[in-house]
């Protein structure tokens, strides 16, 4: 029996459905027996994580393509932590759909084995493999790379800005979790995010394991604490790897953690020689990566700050900066 659940923002109690043919819309939540009842046709698997496997389909009908991220269940005791991980996901993705940089939840899906959500845009892919690709490439120059990679340092901090405006930390920000989708990037991976009550509000609940590691500010290594100044930390070492391709004269230990090492990197950014558009970056990266947490830059100050150079961000971030900073005027 199809079943589907009326859009309210979350995962809602499903109302009944007999038709067993599925035209997915937009916002729907479905139960189903099974994934063949969706009108997608898989194209190929895109990644694999500890819990879920992201792959690459297509609509039957419209032929738009979609990301479709599978939860299988795995026993009866992780089944529970998987629906809790995919409530919690969902929930988090809905509530900060109206921003360009973070993915976006058209429908979701349970069946009889694994909870799915239907994801768009899909992305080519992620920032980690595209760093890679990017710095053995030997045709950088002012190629359509290098202004993805300008622009991202901007929309990143706005998309930050905007989570901890709705009281959102991801939890594992990190270039696999941002995807690149033409000349954009995107937040995605929310699994392991947490909704707090205020933007600065913090918790000693600890961590999974595997949320723990390079990117991971030190108070999640010492105690497991979570906190809007842990996000800001590991987009700062984001940034820190962005740059370190775009500018050869910016080098790290990538073998360690980058609490480890922010300590030297700071030495290196404060005397390194950078292209003029790129010169005021670690104005923002070092305050953004300083060991203590209560010390950090406010994701919203590094946003407005970063976004008021127009060839460190897109065009909607940018406006969004002006609109800002005009209403506060």
């Amino acid at each position: 029996m199809l079943q589907t659940a009326s859009f309210d923002g979350e995962i809602g109690s499903p109302i009944q459905n007999s038709n067993p043919v599925l035209s997915i819309e937009e916002g729907r939540d479905y139960i189903l027996d099974n994934d063949t009842q969706l009108p997608l046709d898989l194209e190929k698997v895109l990644g694999t994580g500890y819990t879920s496997i992201v792959e690459k389909v297509r609509h039957r009908n419209s032929k738009k393509a979609f990301a479709k991220k599978r939860l299988p269940f795995l026993g009866p005791f992780l089944q529970t932590q998987t629906e809790e991980q995919f409530s919690n996901e969902v929930k988090v993705i809905r509530k900060l759909a109206s921003h360009p940089h973070i993915i976006r939840v058209f429908a979701t899906y349970i069946t009889k084995s694994e909870f799915g959500m239907i994801l768009e845009p899909v992305a080519q892919t992620n920032l980690g493999d595209f760093l890679e690709h990017y710095k053995k490439s030997m045709h950088r120059g002012a190629s359509t790379a290098t202004h993805t990679l300008e622009r991202s340092f901007g929309c990143l901090a706005n998309g930050l800005s905007y989570m901890q405006q709705k009281s959102i930390w991801h939890n594992d920000i990190r270039p696999p979790n941002i995807l690149v989708c033409g000349a954009s990037v995107i937040y995605a991976d929310f699994g392991g995010a947490t909704v707090g009550n205020t933007a600065s509000e913090s918790t000693t609940e600890e961590r999974p394991d595997f949320l723990i590691g390079t990117y991971s500010p030190p108070e999640v290594f010492s105690h497991g604490k979570k906190s809007d100044a842990g996000d800001v930390f590991s987009l700062g070492c984001v940034f820190v790897e962005i740059l370190s391709a775009l500018c050869s004269t910016i080098t790290y230990d990538q073998s360690q953690p980058f609490k480890d090492i922010i300590e030297k990197v700071h030495k290196d950014l404060c005397s390194a020689s950078l292209p003029s558009k790129l010169s005021s970056l670690p104005n923002f990266i070092i305050p953004m990566t300083l060991l203590d947490g209560s010390k950090r830059a406010k994701a919203d100050q590094v946003s407005s700050g970063i976004c008021a150079n127009a060839d460190l961000c897109c065009k909607l971030c940018g406006s969004s900066r002006e609109a800002k900073d005009s209403q506060e005027a």
